[in-house]
């Protein structure tokens, strides 16, 4: 008989006891202790002054954020970048930046809401995945946010000689996702980098 057959409720307990690293109750980490109560607690014993947290996400895109100077961007990806977006570079100068995160769903807007449940995890990567911890501090900045004025019109239209106009105009804009994704990208793209070669999709 193979060992696994054998030693099957053995194992079993085992992963059962693995599963409980998080289990405030009766997993390890409820055996650990800490100092004082934190804003984000480490420990089973703490406990945290905050009731509510709002998040406000911003998708971490080459297209705007490539010249952020942190993370993994792109610098030659960006389209929009610090002069044209100046407060969502200083916001996420200002506050946390998340690179390299990724979430269940077939698109961002499905997965977002599974990073922000604050579920348990269901499966064994989300359990070993890194806790956002450091996503936060005990030390808040609570000065008001000051605004920074745009330096570029937002109202501001490509004209009838702009790069791929004739193309675009022969695009289908009564719905969304109706108009060809990749000429539209392309249209952008030559009206914002120019003659820059256009980038080749990695999957």
């Amino acid at each position: 008989m193979s060992p696994i057959k054998t030693n099957s409720k053995k194992y079993t307990k085992q992963v059962e006891d693995n599963n409980k690293v998080y289990d405030v109750k009766s997993g390890w980490l409820s055996r650990l202790t800490g100092d004082k109560d934190s804003a984000i607690p480490r420990y089973a014993d703490q406990k945290s002054p905050i009731k509510h947290v709002i998040y406000v996400i911003n998708e971490n895109r080459d297209q705007v954020f490539g010249d952020l100077g942190k993370g993994n961007g792109d610098p030659s990806l960006t389209q929009f970048g610090k002069s044209f977006t100046p407060n969502l570079h200083k916001l996420a100068t200002q506050f946390v930046t998340l690179d390299n995160f990724y979430a269940d769903g077939e698109v961002s807007e499905q997965g977002h809401p599974w990073m922000i449940l604050g579920m348990k995890p269901m499966t064994q990567f989300d359990a070993s995945a890194i806790p956002m911890l450091n996503s936060f501090t005990n030390h808040p900045n609570l000065d008001p946010y000051k605004v920074e004025q745009l330096t570029y019109p937002l109202n501001a239209m490509n004209g009838q000689n702009a790069p791929m106009a004739a193309v675009s105009k022969q695009m289908d804009f009564s719905k969304p996702d109706a108009a060809d994704s990749n000429k539209l990208n392309q249209a952008i793209w030559k009206a914002t980098k120019g003659n820059q070669p256009y980038p080749i999709s990695k999957k």
